[in-house]
Parts: structure tokens; C-alpha cells; sequence
């Protein structure tokens, strides 16, 4: 079944993926692949019911297949993140980032600083705060210096009280991303 007719081309990024996903599902469909980029379609569409079940279908090809579900599992995370299932979305995403560095993993390893990332702002969302400080330590560390994290790192520190450390991080971002308004705001909040 192809959702754009026999002869129209897709237009969009999302399109040409839910077509490379349905022709992919179509030729294997035991295979996670184009499961996952049908998912992504589905994601980018907004359709989070339909991308969550070809997610999972992934999740359970992969796991019968006997290969790491990470990336399954990161995007169902995404998909629980943005349907407001803060807590699942945490859960999934705490068992991706414990299992980087894993022999035989196969998930490249920008997944793994994005999925550290989301799990810290999963982690403000529901109030852990000092669970986000742990979870974005690992992104400051080295080069290049990650502003994004850094952000969610200070509203951390801002929402313990603790100023002089929120106000470090705005600074540092400051100096890197001179033009940035949410640190800018941040900044002035914590005071200068």
C-alpha cells in the first residue's frame, strides 16, 4: 500500500521515509529496519500512536533477532517524551544510556550523548533535579562544550537554589553563545 498513489513522488523528508519504511516493511517485513524508519515517519508526521507501534514491533524483531533494542528504545522514549509520559520516557531512556560502552553495542555514540541529554530534561521535568546534575555531568566534561546541556544543567542548580552554580553555567554558555536568550534570562534570574 503506498499512501501517495502509483505515480505521485513524496514531497517531504517524512514522506520519503514513510515510503522507504512501507517498501522496506513490504520486502522484510521481519526485518527492525524498516520498522524504525516507518516509525520515524510517523514520528515526524505527529502520528506518535502509529510510530510507537512500529517501535515496538522493532523492539520485538530485535529482541527475538538477538541484537541490541537501543535504538528501538531510544525512540520510544521520544515518543513518550512528547505524548507526556515523562516517566516512561525516563525509564527507557536510563536503559539506553546504561548501556553505553557495552561490548557489542551497536548504536552509534551520538545516540548515547542524545539520549543523556533527554534523560536529564526528562529528569527536570519531573522535579529530579539532582538526578539531571548527574545524568549531564558527562556532556561538560569535554570538547566541544555542549550549551544545550548546559542550559538544562543551570535551570537544575536554579531549581535547588543553588545561584552561583546556575549562574556559572550561564555564563560559560554566555561566553560560547554570546546571543543566547534563554541563558541571557537565566542569567538574569539567578542575578549577575
Amino acid at each position: 500500500y503506498n499512501v501517495f498513489g502509483p505515480e505521485q513522488q513524496p514531497r517531504t523528508e517524512a514522506e520519503r521515509l514513510m515510503q522507504e519504511g512501507e517498501e522496506a516493511v513490504r520486502a522484510a517485513p521481519d526485518s527492525p529496519d524498516g520498522h524504525i524508519t516507518l516509525g520515524m515517519a510517523y514520528f515526524d508526521i505527529g502520528d506518535y500512536d502509529r510510530a510507537e507501534e512500529e517501535f515496538e514491533t522493532a523492539e520485538e524483531l530485535m529482541d527475538e533477532a538477538g541484537v541490541s533494542t537501543t535504538i528501538a528504545e531510544y525512540n520510544l522514549a521520544h515518543v513518550y517524551r512528547v505524548t507526556e509520559r515523562h516517566d516512561e520516557s525516563v525509564d527507557r531512556l536510563v536503559v539506553v544510556v546504561e548501556r553505553e560502552g557495552d561490548e557489542g553495542e551497536t548504536a552509534p555514540d551520538q545516540l548515547f550523548r542524545d539520549a543523556r541529554y533527554w534523560l536529564g530534561v526528562e529528569y527536570l521535568r519531573t522535579g529530579r533535579a539532582e538526578q539531571t546534575i548527574v545524568a549531564l555531568e558527562p556532556l561538560l566534561g569535554g570538547a566541544p562544550f555542549d550549551a544545550e546541556a548546559a542550559k538544562v544543567m543551570a535551570e537544575a542548580h536554579e531549581s535547588l537554589g543553588d545561584a552561583a552554580s546556575a549562574r556559572a553555567l550561564y555564563l560559560r554558555v554566555l561566553e560560547v553563545q554570546p546571543d543566547d536568550a534563554e541563558a541571557a534570562a537565566g542569567l538574569e534570574r539567578v542575578g549577575q
